[in-house]
């Protein structure tokens, strides 16, 4: 009786820490979408900053006499160039993920319940023991985990490029501010 009881309470625990864990995981998600977002306005700014730059950046890196010019321009350039794969890492980040990672086919996931009729989805849930919830729990952890340890690195990549954009920015304005 003592056994069954401690059994239990074990149980309990391990479905309430995965209830737990899949609401941090799924929080953490919703970070990675926030800054995704935020990454894209910063972007967006900067591009709207940088874009009158870009006027005939092409004719200043060929000409061969002006220097200064030419090294801005070769800047302007690697600045379009890191600003724009910062915003696609941020899109990329941003962009809904509709197949989780392999993983076994749960009744959590929106993609696999949708896959059923109501009926079956209903009568295949109602038939599910504590344990096979909290194995689809579970399941769903480390799915989501995957996902977010995508985002996460989607973000960090569109960071990375955002930083060295602004980067060459402020080295650009340093730049014109020798030009005549």
């Amino acid at each position: 009786m003592e056994s069954t009881r401690r059994n239990d309470d074990r149980e309990e625990k391990v479905a309430e820490m995965s209830k737990l864990l899949f609401d941090h995981i799924e929080g953490q998600i919703n970070l990675a979408d926030t800054k995704a977002q935020l990454t894209l306005a910063a972007g967006a700014i900067l591009a709207a900053l940088v874009l009158p730059l870009g006027k005939g950046v092409a004719f200043q890196l060929l000409d061969s006499t002006a220097t200064i010019e030419r090294l801005t321009a070769g800047i302007i350039i690697l600045m379009f160039i890191s600003l724009l794969a910062s915003l696609y890492y941020a899109l990329v980040a941003a962009r809904p993920t509709l197949q989780l990672p392999k993983q076994r086919q749960t009744l959590l996931y929106f993609g696999h319940i949708a896959e059923l009729s109501e009926e079956e989805f209903i009568s295949r849930f109602l038939r599910q023991t504590p344990q096979d919830i909290n194995e689809s729990i579970l399941a769903q952890v480390w799915a989501k985990a995957q996902l977010a340890n995508r985002k996460f690195t989607m973000i960090r990549r569109s960071l990375t490029f955002l930083i060295l954009a602004v980067v060459l920015w402020a080295m650009v304005q340093l730049l014109l501010a020798f030009t005549p």
